[in-house]
């Protein structure tokens, strides 16, 4: 099962698990409202994480110095994930 993901506010661009917000909250805040992130089903887009930038399928290994295909031999790179979009706002508890 894949981790859970989550959009600090409406305008974040970048969404992490719920220990990050349990781990950088202020320590007299009781509960905080965040932002679940939703998966996108995108073939054009994804998310690199060895640049932390949105990459285009089919550019990655013609262009990056980084790719690393899984296999070790050719096809989708190791860094290639999912790009998200903000869902439902919900509140938790710290």
């Amino acid at each position: 099962m894949s981790k859970q993901f989550y959009f600090e506010n409406e305008d974040s661009e970048f969404c992490y698990t719920i220990d990050y917000f349990r781990d950088n909250s202020d320590p007299e805040e009781k509960e905080i409202t965040i932002y679940k992130a939703i998966p996108l089903n995108d073939d054009t887009f994804f998310w690199c994480r060895s640049v932390d930038e949105v990459g285009t399928n089919g550019d990655c290994g013609k262009f990056c110095s980084d790719y690393a295909p899984k296999n070790g031999k050719s096809g989708m790179c190791k860094f290639k994930g999912r790009l998200y979009t903000h869902g439902e706002k919900i509140t938790i508890k710290l």
